[in-house]
């Protein structure tokens, strides 16, 4: 079942945009082209909740050797993202929504789970935010990470179904079917219309 069905979303509740970066949008090895897709309706929620939209950075190691076992395998297979071999810039969270929120949070990251980063939880409860609200890229990776380890936290976690993508579309509808039978109880997929009606 989707759709919100919860009741309202409160006030406070917080959009966390995942990973829209130049690297994932931008021609390049980790091009993600249905990303682009999805830079509207993040915009639209952006654009009306500009003071509780926030932002993750998945960002690369300088080199493969400053990580270990499976995360160092990883980066010696994709070498050519590492710092030390890519223009920093094409980190950065795509201009066409980070422009749209109003001092927006920024959590940088080493792995798919924005919450390995403490500061986003310590935020949360530093604005007494209960509701989380998900968007970005890559649906069967770092989105769903991310609302797997805020089921954990206690938090409602909500996920905009046409504002999450992947660049395996079929793993993508895979992860929201899934989602919505599993996690029934803990997670709401919604669409960005149905997400803005019922958020006051």
């Amino acid at each position: 079942m989707t759709g919100i069905r919860f009741g309202e979303i409160d006030s406070r509740a917080i959009h966390l945009c995942i990973d829209m970066q130049r690297i994932f949008l931008e021609s390049g090895p980790w091009f993600c082209s249905e990303g682009l897709r999805i830079l509207d309706p993040i915009k639209r929620i952006i654009q009306q909740f500009p003071k509780n939209s926030w932002f993750s950075r998945f960002m690369t190691p300088k080199n493969p050797e400053e990580f270990s076992n499976s995360w160092r395998r990883y980066y010696e297979h994709w070498e050519v993202v590492t710092q030390e071999r890519i223009e920093p810039a094409v980190m950065d969270i795509h201009p066409t929504i980070l422009k749209e929120s109003i001092q927006p949070k920024v959590f940088e990251k080493y792995t798919y789970d924005t919450f390995k980063n403490p500061d986003l939880d310590n935020a949360l409860k530093k604005n007494s935010v209960s509701t989380l609200i998900l968007t970005g890229v890559e649906t069967d990776v770092c989105v769903l990470t991310t609302a797997l380890s805020g089921v954990d936290l206690g938090y409602r976690v909500i996920m905009a179904s046409d504002a999450m993508t992947s660049s395996d579309i079929k793993t993508h509808e895979f992860v929201i079917e899934s989602l919505t039978k599993r996690f029934d109880q803990q997670i709401e997929v919604a669409s960005t219309n149905s997400i803005l009606k019922n958020w006051k």
